[in-house]
């Protein structure tokens, strides 16, 4: 009875202790966040990249109206990429600011937003 009890024992904390070890291991997928804003004639183009630790994060941001680049910019950083750049723009025009980011070389799904400055 006590074998059996060890043994029962023994497999059920083997079987917790995968899960756990697999949740361990399994990387956190990357936030890519772009943000446009306007001040009179001004834009300020925003990029927030989230990823793990020691990831190489490299992006290609640019700054559209229409099929017009306004600005090209290519920031990098690891782990967590923060960037803040401002370019000079029309008012009563759409803008749409794009970021391809790569992370350790990978690319990542393209990422935008749009805004008109009124």
């Amino acid at each position: 009875m006590k074998k059996t009890f060890a043994l029962i024992l023994s497999l059920i904390l083997l079987v917790s202790l995968i899960p756990m070890s697999a949740a361990a291991v399994t990387p956190k997928a990357p936030v890519i966040y772009p943000t446009l804003s306007f001040n009179g004639t001004t834009a300020t183009c925003g990029l927030v990249v989230s990823a793990e630790n020691n990831d190489q994060i490299s992006a290609t941001v640019k700054l559209m109206r229409g099929s017009t680049v306004v600005a090209t910019w290519y920031p990098s950083a690891v782990g967590t990429l923060s960037f803040s750049r401002t370019a000079t723009v029309s008012q009563n025009t759409t803008y749409t600011l794009t970021a391809q980011v790569y992370i350790n070389s990978i690319a990542q799904a393209p990422a935008s937003t749009t805004r008109t400055n009124n």
